[in-house]
Formats: structure tokens, sequence, C-alpha cells
């Protein structure tokens, strides 16, 4: 079970599969790192997880890449707000929601729907950490 404050950097995101089914849209992020699961210092050891966005009645807008894409362009659009580079392990927000990512003037995938969760997947690796000198 995640710790409360756990979060996903998605800075750069790095798209590896976009596909529908069974009503919703399935958004897989390939080695993000979670800082707050993060030990030792200087090096930091911050390990690397694959995980999963879902928008529930999902619909892709727009699809112009060829996958995998990194971008540090996105943002996640939801009633009341919207979120940029850190997403909480345990994300869930109404819509409507529309997930964009690439630069604003020229977005390459754009899913809507009704809802949107994040789903923490397995580890996947380490990455060092360390502080400026």
């Amino acid at each position: 079970m995640p710790s409360v404050g756990d979060a996903i950097d998605l800075d750069p995101a790095v798209v590896r599969v976009v596909s529908k089914e069974n009503g919703h849209v399935t958004i897989t992020f390939n080695r993000q790192p979670c800082y707050s699961r993060g030990v030792g210092e200087n090096p930091r050891l911050v390990p690397l997880f694959n995980c999963k966005v879902y928008i529930l009645n999902g619909r892709i807008e727009l699809m112009n890449v060829q996958l995998p894409l990194e971008t540090s362009d996105w943002e996640v659009f939801f009633s009341g707000g919207s979120r940029r580079f850190f997403l909480p392990t345990d994300f869930d927000a109404l819509g409507p929601v529309r997930f964009v990512l690439g630069p604003k003037q020229s977005p390459r995938i754009v899913v809507a729907g009704d809802r949107v969760t994040m789903e923490l997947g397995e580890q996947v690796g380490t990455v060092e950490h360390g502080l400026a000198p």
C-alpha cells in the first residue's frame, strides 16, 4: 500500500502505450521516478516504476506521434483544476477530464473522458539522485 504523499514524477513523461478497451483509455508510462520512496543520502536511490493512467469513458481525440514518446510538456485537466509534473500514486479525479501530452501549441496526444485515475505498477529499477555540490 503506498504511503501518504507518494507521487510519480512525470518530468519527463515516458509514454510507452496508449490503448482503448472496455470503455476506458489507458496511458502506460515507463520508468518514472518516485522520489518520496527514495532511500539514502547523496546519492539517494530513487525507485523507478511503470505506471498507468486510466481515463474512464475515454476517447482518443488526438494521437499524432510514434511511441514511445518522451515529453516534459503534459497536463491533466479535471473538474476544479489541473496538474503537471507530479501525480499522486492514488490520483483520482472526476471530469470532464482531458489528458494532454506535448506542447500546448501542438499537442501529440489528447485523451478525454469522465474520470482519471493513476495505478502504480511494478518497480523496474532505481536511479541515483545526487545533491548539487
